[in-house]
């Protein structure tokens, strides 16, 4: 029973910490602005995640060629979203 009691109040400490803290708001405030189609760390999110597959694009072309050549290395799969 002293077990439950003391469970409790240290989760009641760890939610009054969080809340003193602001960290509680600050995450609801991250996820609403990455959620925003209209924020701007949204539209760097979408940029990144545009260019990261235009990159592995550009890499799978590259394994292409490289097949071709034995000397040169090839980009793991894994990388290259596959």
């Amino acid at each position: 029973m002293e077990e439950i009691l003391n469970n409790e109040a240290e989760d009641t400490d760890i939610e009054e910490i969080l809340l003193k803290k602001g960290i509680l708001s600050k995450i609801k405030d991250f996820y609403e602005e990455i959620t925003d189609e209209n924020s701007d760390l949204y539209q760097k999110t979408i940029q990144l995640r545009n260019g990261a597959k235009k990159i592995q694009k550009l890499l799978k072309g590259y394994n292409e060629f490289a097949k071709l050549i034995p000397c040169l290395p090839q980009i793991p799969d894994v990388l290259l979203g596959s």
